[in-house]
């Protein structure tokens, strides 16, 4: 816990920046520990993301309000109706702005009732004609017959003709619906096309719009209806609209789209980066097999994460520099992979490194105590050998005195025996 706590989060990326044989001791760490780490680098590199992205889509915002204020005519939004000033549609295309295609066309439903109208004059005019037609041929007809027989043939030929009349009437009114229609669509259909072709687009017609989002790769409509519903919105018009993209409410838009930005690449990136980690670990796990090194594979997986601190510092420096700069890094993506890949094997020759030299030091260990041990014999067969000597002249001395003693009695025995005996003894 001491250790955890000295070590705070900027040591941690330094170490695993240039630290190569802090790396065993890296893949020892508490998973709680890794995690957290790795949480907050990825959070602080998805902050920075995030930023250039708000920044970019600013600046698209910028020339999109540039846009309505000067090139963009009168418009008026009520009723759930959308109106133009300007009678022909306006399209615009580029790769550049949020949207590759905006088109604004208002003027469908009038095309449509134009058409409408124009087809029933021209179906009115067609049946007309039809039935003067009719009439003149049966005058002539009956004029000409001069019998019963002739008058009854003469009407079924009025008969026949009225119905071959009704019968081509309806046949131009199917005709003209299914024109009316195919020119009705058209537009709306060539929109879709157009949007189709792009990559995001969106569209708005009189009652209704088209949007193509890149990450949905489909087109959806969008009635007005919905948007005034959910944005109690009644009425708009070009001024109010550029009154409510300024100040305030353009500072709160980005602050939104900066926490919604971080949150979708924070999720994203830490969900995308453990494919990055299984392959890093899978690739250093079998590299130590081939290296006869047996490593856990839950350490090779700490080993990559740590691995990916230098990538991930470089990924987020490379999109500053190609955001604020015209500097464009070909390849980098390689370069990300083949830096961690550089690290994990080099982690893993020194975890070999420390084995091999823990089994020199153990080597030379058990040297050591070798040597100490016939040292410690060499010094107990010594000190048997100091006891027996002692032992054996403790023996000699015993002897000495036992010699001495055995004289002295010897000698006052004769001692004794030969003194005289006087006075009363003699």
């Amino acid at each position: 816990m001491n250790e955890e706590k000295e070590n705070s989060f900027w040591k941690k990326v330094i170490i695993s920046i240039k630290d190569f044989d802090k790396y065993p001791q890296l893949a020892s760490k508490n998973w709680a520990v890794v995690l957290s780490y790795l949480i907050k680098l990825l959070a602080i590199f998805t902050i920075i993301v995030s930023f250039t992205s708000v920044y970019e889509m600013s600046k698209q915002i910028e020339n999109g309000l540039k846009y309505i204020r000067e090139d963009l005519p009168e418009f008026t939004f009520s009723d759930n109706k959308l109106k133009l000033e300007q009678t022909e549609p306006i399209v615009y295309e580029s790769r550049e702005n949020l949207f590759q295609v905006i088109v604004l066309d208002t003027t469908e439903k009038l095309e449509e009732n134009t058409v409408q109208n124009g087809e029933e004059a021209t179906q009115e005019e067609t049946t007309q004609e039809s039935k003067d037609e009719t009439k003149q041929g049966n005058n002539k007809e009956i004029a000409q017959s001069t019998n019963d027989e002739t008058i009854k043939e003469s009407e079924k030929i009025a008969q026949n003709n009225g119905e071959n009349t009704k019968n081509s009437s309806e046949e131009i009114q199917n005709n003209s619906e299914k024109s009316n229609n195919e020119i009705v669509k058209s537009s709306e259909e060539t929109y879709k096309e157009k949007l189709e072709k792009a990559e995001n687009g969106i569209v708005f017609l009189e009652d209704k719009m088209l949007i193509k989002v890149q990450k949905a790769g489909q087109i959806i409509e969008y009635p007005y209806t919905a948007l005034t519903q959910s944005m109690d919105l009644q009425s708009l018009n070009k001024q109010e609209l550029l009154n409510y993209f300024s100040g305030r409410n353009l500072i709160l838009l980005y602050i939104g789209i900066f926490i919604i930005t971080w949150l979708y690449l924070w999720m994203l990136y830490f969900i995308s980066i453990w494919l990055d980690i299984i392959l890093l670990a899978s690739f250093g796990f079998f590299t130590a097999l081939f290296m006869r090194l047996h490593l856990r594979y839950s350490a090779m997986c700490k080993i990559a994460i740590h691995s990916l601190t230098l990538p991930i510092i470089l990924n987020a420096i490379v999109i500053l520099l190609e955001t604020f700069t015209t500097i464009r890094i070909q390849y980098f993506q390689a370069m990300y992979v083949g830096i961690a890949y550089i690290y994990v094997i080099t982690a893993i020759l020194m975890i070999k490194a420390d084995v091999i030299k823990n089994g020199q030091e153990l080597a030379r260990i058990l040297e050591e105590q070798a040597k100490v041990r016939e040292e410690l014999e060499r010094q107990k067969e010594k000190e048997e050998e100091e006891k027996e000597q002692q032992k054996q002249e403790k023996e000699r001395e015993e002897q000495r005195k036992k010699e001495k003693k055995e004289e002295k009695e010897k000698k006052e025995e004769n001692r004794d025996v030969g003194q005289e005996p006087q006075g009363e003894n003699a």
